[in-house]
């Protein structure tokens, strides 16, 4: 994935985090925020969390799933969030009963099977594809394309929620994640994979997801 469809994705990100900003309209009448979600999706997600118990409680879930990654410190998220580029996530699986392993975005070194209990070092090779393979790595590779994934997602869910709650530590940490990116994107390798240039995982659905 170029670098500029990667900003293009981060600009989707920054869309959640800067949809209140009070800004106007320019010369060529484009109007701040544009994209997947519009001024007016918020005003009526703000109406509806205000009048509909179902979107009050669609709200709490929102908040407590995105509060781990508001709560753990930026220190933290730094040292894990990968800085090369990973591979599938099939490479996330138990090699003895082919079941995902337990994905905790803040646990990078033990995985655990959820089916037969076995514990993995991340370093070790899943073996899900042979070697030689294009998809051939560790599991720690598995983990990190799910990781890649995860964090955008929350990013954008924490913008989300300042806008309908307005707090202000979920705008925080959302722009602290896409400083982070901006910091460490110019610096990871671009890999041919499948016949494409890649940065975090693989071609096709990999890096359009994320």
């Amino acid at each position: 994935m170029p670098l500029s469809g990667y900003l293009q994705v981060l600009g989707v990100v920054a869309l959640a985090v800067s949809l209140g900003a009070h800004a106007a309209e320019t010369e060529g009448g484009w109007l701040h925020p544009a994209g997947w979600v519009s001024r007016d999706n918020v005003l009526q997600m703000r109406e509806k969390v205000r009048t509909q118990p179902w979107a009050q409680e669609e709200l709490r879930r929102l908040q407590a799933e995105v509060k781990p990654w508001v709560e753990i410190p930026m220190s933290s998220l730094k040292e894990l969030t990968p800085t090369r580029r990973a591979n599938v996530y099939h490479n996330f699986t138990c090699p003895d009963d082919h079941t995902r392993l337990t994905f905790d975005p803040f646990e990078n070194r033990t995985f655990k099977c959820p089916t037969c209990g076995r514990s993995f070092d991340a370093r070790q090779q899943s073996n899900v594809y042979p070697p030689g393979n294009t998809y051939h790595g560790t599991f720690h590779d598995g983990w990190s394309c799910l990781y890649f994934i995860s964090i955008a997602q929350q990013a954008w869910k924490m913008g989300l929620v300042y806008q309908l709650t307005g707090d202000e530590a979920c705008a925080a940490r959302a722009a602290e994640i896409l400083l982070l990116y901006a910091d460490i994107v110019p610096s990871m390798p671009r890999e041919m994979v499948g016949g494409s240039k890649v940065i975090f995982t693989y071609n096709r659905e990999g890096e359009v997801r994320i």
